[in-house]
C-alpha cells in the first residue's frame, strides 16, 4: 500500500471511529443506490467475477449504508458489493448501518471512491465539485476533511471541469491523455478547439505542452506575443558560439557509438575518471534541460500565433 492510500485509509478509519454504527444483517431489497454516487459506470465482467468471488467466500466486507427514515438504507460504500450480489439474487446481506449528515455521507462517499483503483479524473473532479457546492468549501477545506495532504490535487482535479464537453468526452473514453486534458483545460475555452488541432496534428509533444498552453493563455490576455527581440553584437556572438558548440557536442556523442549502436568508447575509459566525467556530464544535462524548456517558449508562440492566424 503506498503511503497516499495508507494516509487516506488512516483518515477513513479516524472518521468511521468518530460514527456510532451497527452491524446487521438486512434484506437486499431494502438496500438502494445514492442517486449522487460519482460512479455511474460499471464493468459487467468485473461485476461477474466480483459475484463467483462472493459465492465462493461469501461477502468479506459489509456494505455501508445510511438509514432513510423510511425503513430502507442508502449504499455509503460498496455499491458495487450490492450490485454482485443482486446478481447472485442473495435475500439478505451484512451491512453496517452508519448515522451520516449529508456533508458526512458525501465525505465518506468521495473517501471510498479515492480507493478505487478505477476511478477515473472526471469522476474526481465532479465529486469534489459538488461537495464542494453543497457545503460551500474550498479546496482547502475540502482536502482537510478528506485527509488529502495535497491540496493541488483537488484543483488540478477540479481544472478538467474547464474542458469543452467534447474534450471531456475523449479523456473519458482515452484520446485524450490525462497530462494532454489537464494542459488543455487551462487554455480559455475559445482557444481549445486550436490547441487540440496542434496535440492532433503531432505538433506539439509532452514536452511542449505547458510552454503552448501559456502562448494560449498570453494570447487570451493579449499579451505581447513577441517582446523585443534585438540582440547585442555580443548576444550574436555568443548565440553563434552556443551553436556551434553544440554541433560539436552531437559529433563528439554520435562518434562515441559504433556501428552497432554500442557505446564503445566509453567502455574504454580509465574508471577512476569515470565519476568524474558522470558528474561533469549530470551539470551538462541539468543545464541542457534548462536551455530547452527556455526554447521551447518561443517556439510554442510562433506554433500558437501561426495557428491563430489560420483559424
Amino acid at each position: 500500500m503506498s503511503k497516499q492510500s495508507a494516509k487516506r485509509k488512516a483518515a477513513t478509519n479516524t472518521q468511521a471511529s468518530k460514527q456510532d454504527f451497527i452491524s446487521e444483517t438486512v434484506l437486499l431489497t431494502k438496500l438502494y443506490p445514492n442517486e449522487e454516487q460519482a460512479r455511474k459506470l460499471f464493468d459487467q465482467n468485473k461485476l461477474t467475477e466480483l459475484a463467483n468471488s462472493i459465492k465462493q467466500q461469501g461477502l468479506m466486507n459489509p456494505i455501508v449504508v445510511r438509514p432513510d427514515g423510511k425503513g430502507k438504507y442508502m449504499i455509503v460504500a460498496g455499491e458495487r458489493r450490492y450490485r454482485a450480489c443482486t446478481l447472485l439474487n442473495l435475500k439478505k446481506v451484512p451491512v453496517i448501518i452508519r448515522e451520516l449528515n449529508n456533508e458526512q455521507l458525501t465525505c465518506q462517499m468521495i473517501i471510498e471512491n479515492l480507493q478505487r483503483e478505477d476511478i477515473t479524473a472526471l469522476e474526481e473532479a465532479r465529486a469534489f465539485k459538488k461537495a464542494m457546492d453543497d457545503f460551500n468549501l474550498d479546496v482547502n477545506q475540502l482536502s482537510y476533511k478528506l485527509g488529502i495532504s495535497q491540496p493541488h490535487r483537488i484543483s488540478d482535479r477540479l481544472s478538467l471541469l474547464n474542458l469543452k464537453s467534447d474534450y471531456q468526452d475523449y479523456l473519458a473514453q482515452n484520446i485524450l491523455s490525462p497530462t494532454q486534458a489537464f494542459y488543455l483545460s487551462k487554455v480559455p475555452v475559445e482557444y481549445q478547439d486550436s490547441f487540440w488541432r496542434l496535440i492532433r496534428s503531432g505538433k506539439v509533444d509532452s514536452a511542449s505542452l505547458a510552454a503552448t498552453a501559456q502562448g494560449y493563455i498570453n494570447q487570451a490576455n493579449q499579451n505581447d506575443m513577441f517582446p523585443d527581440t534585438k540582440l547585442s553584437a555580443e548576444e550574436v556572438k555568443t548565440l553563434r558560439t552556443m551553436e556551434k558548440r553544440m554541433e560539436q557536442v552531437f559529433t563528439m556523442v554520435s562518434n562515441c557509438f559504433n556501428d552497432e549502436c554500442e557505446i564503445d568508447l566509453l567502455k574504454k575509459i580509465d574508471p577512476s575518471k569515470a565519476s568524474t566525467y558522470a558528474d561533469k556530464i549530470k551539470i551538462a544535462c541539468r543545464t541542457m534541460q534548462l536551455i530547452e524548456k527556455h526554447l521551447r517558449e518561443p517556439a510554442a508562440r510562433q506554433r500558437v500565433l501561426e495557428e491563430v492566424s489560420a483559424a
